[in-house]
């Protein structure tokens, strides 16, 4: 089998993107939380974005807005299911992180609608508070 071993992340930029949800708990702090995966869509290429959690917390609230207006979805209502994520499409910065155990790894970074003109949004900076860790 050939491969190349520069091959093993998407470059950073902007994606389509296909999400799914299921619901969990945090082995941390015992709260609800939402375990999410992304497909993402590069030409031809299909690759599955690692999971990655969001917490009904202050701490995620942001990042959880952002997802929802991405998304379409009311978060003013104060909920969300995994049935308002899975199957929705949006576009999401995908950045190349640099893990001292596991390599290099693709994180998701921002959100954005399948719709915005994401072609001039500006870069997220290292180490913003927009990244989602997973």
């Amino acid at each position: 089998m050939r491969y190349d071993p520069k091959d093993t992340c998407y470059p950073e930029a902007w994606y389509d993107a296909e999400l799914s949800a299921v619901e969990g708990v945090s082995k941390k702090s015992g709260n609800p939380m939402l375990i999410l995966s992304a497909k993402i869509y590069h030409g031809q290429d299909c690759q599955v974005v690692r999971e990655y959690y969001v917490e009904g917390q202050r701490s995620s609230l942001t990042k959880l807005a952002k997802l929802s207006k991405a998304i379409g979805h009311n978060f003013d209502c104060g909920e969300i299911t995994p049935a308002d994520i899975t199957g929705k499409n949006c576009k999401l910065y995908i950045k190349i992180h640099d893990d001292p155990e596991y390599g290099k790894q693709n994180k998701i970074s921002q959100y954005a609608a399948i719709s915005d003109d994401v072609s001039q949004a500006p870069k997220p900076q290292p180490g913003s508070e927009e990244e989602v860790p997973f």
